[in-house]
């Protein structure tokens, strides 16, 4: 069974009005008789939600009564607090889900100290505020806050952050499940594995403060900017996976472990049947305490000759690798 092909991305289409562009942005305005500051950058990137109650001709009034008080630094993004999943009413009276999820998500990720705010107004001169949604993982659910750091799209007067962040600098290559294949080849039928998983992940990476400003977000008519990596950003990745390959670098040299593989935070280890699978376990986890990197506890599995790592099951006493059973 092989792996699904990825879908096509959906066409570019300049009419629909999360598309538009700042001139047809201002010509609508203009049309309707909307009166808007000449340097009011922040009308020049709104985006429009058209599965939410948000219509246009409401986005036009909000955008009108913003216009006076634009700020002159930096382009503003439309807040998400006004999204709605397609096919349901966002009535103000009910919150839906998606709404309470990012408070949530907003209100932890202050507690631990990763975001500064709230702030009633922008204290930075020259700041992005940018989209946000969310993205849920297949399979433990979990809620993740993305950060649309590609946004404004399709906007040559106003790049996005992405935009500026060199491609080739920070691309990056990926393990494969073929390389876990491998590995557990190399080392031997019955071979023993162990797996970990760095909690909050990115959020453990501190972004320098003089780059705080352009990490901005908008809710609930606050704006707070983010002080880690943020999901969404062209950089995080490859700054993120210089940490793991770090922890992967120490295994090798400091404590004799060579097998390991890392995809972003989730790690194998494989050892050889004929070596003590427990030291090597107790080792390997030693270097995240030492290093203050803190571990899913329930994803950290071993030693053992069966386990599943993204999403796939190794089995190396019986050297096969079989799909997992999951439901949607």
């Amino acid at each position: 069974m092989g792996p699904k092909r990825a879908s096509r991305p959906t066409p570019y289409n300049p009419d629909l009005p999360v598309n538009w562009t700042a001139a047809r942005l201002k010509d609508a305005l203009d049309s309707r008789g909307i009166a808007y500051s000449s340097n009011a950058r922040r009308s020049a990137t709104i985006a429009i939600n058209p599965v939410s109650s948000f219509t246009i001709d409401t986005a036009f009034a909000r955008i009108s009564a913003a216009a006076a008080g634009s700020p002159t630094q930096g382009p503003e993004l439309k807040r998400k607090d006004e999204i709605s999943p397609p096919g349901r009413d966002h009535l103000a009276s009910s919150a839906p889900p998606i709404y309470i999820s990012v408070t949530e998500i907003i209100n932890k990720e202050l507690n631990l100290g990763y975001l500064y705010g709230p702030f009633s107004e922008i204290p930075f001169r020259h700041y992005r505020i940018n989209p946000i949604g969310i993205a849920e993982s297949k399979y433990s659910k979990k809620k993740c806050l993305i950060v649309d750091m590609s946004a404004p799209h399709n906007d040559e007067e106003n790049l996005s952050m992405n935009t500026l962040i060199d491609k080739s600098e920070f691309s990056l290559c990926y393990v494969t499940m073929d390389d876990a294949i491998r590995l557990i080849k190399l080392c031997g039928k019955g071979a023993s594995l162990i797996k970990s998983n760095i909690t909050d992940a990115f959020k453990i990476m501190p972004i320098l403060y003089k780059l705080w400003p352009y990490h901005g977000i908008k809710w609930d008519d606050k704006y707070y900017f983010f002080k880690r990596l943020v999901f969404g950003s062209r950089s995080s990745p490859k700054i993120f996976d210089a940490l793991s390959s770090t922890v992967c670098w120490i295994a090798e040299k400091k404590y004799k472990i060579p097998n390991v593989l890392h995809l972003l935070d989730d790690f194998l280890v494989v050892v050889p049947p004929f070596d003590d699978a427990h030291k090597v376990m107790e080792g390997f986890l030693g270097i995240f305490r030492t290093l203050g990197i803190p571990l899913s506890e329930k994803k950290t599995e071993g030693p053992c000759t069966e386990l599943e790592y993204l999403g796939i099951i190794l089995d190396s006493l019986n050297m096969e690798s079989l799909f997992t059973a999951r439901e949607d």
